[in-house]
């Protein structure tokens, strides 16, 4: 990450004194109470991994800027550091970017979150393979910044990826390959759909077994295409497609009334054909999403089903999927010790999960208010199925207030129930300041 933080530093000094440069700087401490030595799920789920559960206290450097020069040369850079204890004491890498932009696409080097959707009530984020809930992968990031028009009432959107996970991990080196492509389609000024295809590829690397890893040009195009390996890939890359490969089917409906803003939506993961096939049916995520601009309290609603218990069934030769493990690349779909995708699926020992997913937000009195509730059944794997099986609650209430010029200040409580584990309560004080 060197060579990001370089380029960050020129781009610093070259625009410091640019009359079209802005730049703002945010320091926040977090202090963490939970009981039986850990705190609840989503205290640490979906936060860019920069907390575990043993976290005690969180320390955040934020620096970002931009720099906009017309609506073909703009620039935006951060810098994100932080310190937490827990599992691990440390001062990692939360963001290093630099970003370019236009109208029409935007190029990201270097690792940067995503960004929050659905005002953070969902569980994946609106993406199952990549939440939020890891810290942001290392690598260079091409798409579309709008919808590029193809019609009137027809827009396109795309985006093309290769990360490089440079975690401690089984497959020293693993690489990512990443693209999607996706259609908007406006039915009229109340009415909308978009459809959107994703895919991932961990390929490359060097297994400590198997040795180093195809990762030529030509491995890159059968990584793409998902296209079987060549004779140095693993025996099971060589009868299957070259990589570990996930992805996801993702379908929303937008209607615009005088009440509310609503969006339906659903996403169906796949890791083989059988998923690409819906053979895996029903797993997938169902939810809806209510924005209401015009209450006095409730801000915004959302109910979410998650069901990863299919799975295209025990056996097979395209069954038993096991999402986010893989026999060769045996970290399976994480990033420094963290899942990826959808944070219920723990690799490797529970991907198998129903989930009743309910959150709002609202505001009193200045005062913002966000809450979320998840109803869990963990069943394991097909393999090694949890018995019992967990039935679990997790509760999550954060109020947050801004004292303007002074910073901001916000409070967390959350409340963990399971059948199988110690129940956890667990308190939160952050305070924020910008300059």
């Amino acid at each position: 990450m060197k060579k990001y933080f370089y380029i960050l530093f020129i781009f610093f000094q070259g625009t410091l004194f640019a009359q079209d440069f802005n730049y703002n700087i945010n320091l926040e401490v977090q202090g963490f109470y939970g009981t039986n030595d850990a705190s609840p799920f989503w205290f640490y789920s979906n936060k860019n991994g920069i907390l575990d559960a043993e976290t005690n206290f969180l320390g955040i450097a934020n620096i970002e800027a931009s720099y906009s020069k017309n609506k073909n040369l703009n620039f935006e850079a951060g810098v994100n550091y932080y310190y937490s204890d827990g599992i691990e004491k440390s001062v990692k890498r939360n963001e290093l970017f630099i970003k370019y932009y236009n109208k029409y696409l935007q190029a990201i080097i270097g690792a940067k979150n995503p960004e929050v959707k659905l005002n953070g009530l969902s569980s994946s984020n609106q993406n199952f393979t990549y939440s939020g809930n890891a810290r942001a992968l290392p690598g260079i990031l091409i798409e579309a910044n709008e919808f590029f028009p193809i019609f009137k009432f027809l827009f396109v959107d795309w985006g093309i990826a290769h990360y490089e996970l440079n975690d401690n991990r089984f497959v020293d080196g693993t690489m990512v390959h990443y693209k999607r492509i996706g259609f908007n389609w406006i039915i009229n000024k109340n009415n909308s759909v978009y459809a959107r295809f994703q895919h991932y590829a961990q390929w490359g690397g060097n297994n400590p077994i198997t040795g180093q890893q195809p990762d030529s040009f030509k491995d890159f195009i059968k990584v793409f295409f998902g296209r079987s390996g060549g004779e140095n890939a693993g025996s099971g890359d060589q009868q299957n497609v070259l990589g570990n490969h996930l992805g996801s089917y993702f379908l929303e409906y937008k209607l615009k009334t005088k009440i509310a803003k609503f969006s339906f939506y659903w996403e169906h993961p796949f890791e083989d054909g059988s998923g690409t096939s819906f053979k895996n049916f029903p797993d997938g995520i169902w939810g809806v999403f209510a924005s209401l601009e015009n209450s006095s309290f409730f801000k915004s609603l959302l109910y979410e089903y998650v069901d990863t218990t299919n799975q295209s069934g025990k056996g097979g030769v395209s069954g038993n999927d096991n999402y986010f493990n893989n026999r060769g690349y045996k970290s399976g779909w994480t990033y420094d010790g963290r899942t990826i995708g959808i944070p219920f699926i723990l690799v490797p020992v529970n991907t198998r999960t129903r989930v009743h997913q309910i959150g709002f937000t609202s505001v009193y009195k200045k005062i913002d208010f966000t809450f979320k509730t998840s109803i869990v059944q963990n069943l394991g794997t097909h393999p090694f199925p949890f018995e019992p099986q967990e039935n679990a609650v997790y509760t999550y209430l954060k109020s947050a207030y801004s004292f303007n010029k002074y910073g901001d200040l916000s409070l967390e409580l959350g409340y963990d129930t399971s059948n199988i584990n110690k129940d956890h309560f667990g308190a939160s004080l952050a305070y924020s300041y910008y300059f």
